[in-house]
């Protein structure tokens, strides 16, 4: 659980720094790609540590929480190109 918090607290910082893999300033929006994907991987890891029932009993969105995070993942590693995605997962791994 402190590990998932840590985690998540990674993936915060990583949102907000301005100095991540694919800048906002640099290229725009699509400079975002990188942190929703890196959001995505550590949901999905805390999600696989912990009880679904507690997931989706807090889950305010719409849909099958893990559904939505799978499909981000495979778009993630499409937009990002596998060696990227690979370095941004060591990261939060």
């Amino acid at each position: 659980m402190i590990a998932d918090k840590a985690k998540l607290a990674g993936a915060i910082v990583y949102y907000l720094s301005p100095l991540d893999i694919i800048p906002e300033m640099l290229i725009g929006p699509l400079g975002f790609a990188d942190d929703i994907a890196v959001a995505a991987y550590v949901l999905n890891q805390i999600i696989n540590n912990n009880d679904p029932e507690i997931i989706r009993k807090h889950w305010a969105g719409e849909g099958e929480v893990l559904e939505i995070i799978q499909r981000i993942l495979a778009s993630a590693d499409q937009m990002l190109g596998s060696g990227l995605w690979n370095k941004i997962k060591r990261k939060f791994s």
